[in-house]
């Protein structure tokens, strides 16, 4: 028996398999075949959906954590405060934070 293997994270889709249609929008059901691999130009990738949930999470972390940041620059700004570390820890915090999502 074999060992059981992980989902590719992405495979392609092959909608035809010869090569010759250039449309991946138009296509033969019955020839349409699949592969990790991209074999033609015409081939269409697909993404592991929970891969794009992963992505989607930490992108609306950090577009929080960075709208966080400009928020408290303007404050500092409109308040006469000077930029100090405190922004850039902020930031930096907020994207370990991201980083280790991914991690």
């Amino acid at each position: 028996m074999s060992e059981p293997r992980k989902a590719p994270n992405t495979i392609w889709l092959q909608v035809d398999p010869e090569g010759e249609s250039y449309d991946p929008e138009y296509y033969d059901a019955d020839d349409m075949t699949w592969c990790k691999d991209k074999i033609n130009d015409n081939d269409v990738e697909y993404v592991r959906a929970d891969h794009v949930a992963e992505i989607e999470k930490q992108r609306d972390e950090l577009l929080a954590a960075l709208t966080k940041a400009r928020e408290d620059i303007n404050w500092m700004l409109n308040n006469e405060q000077f930029l100090n570390g405190f922004v850039f820890d902020y930031i930096d915090a907020a994207i370990d934070s991201v980083k280790g999502d991914a991690a």
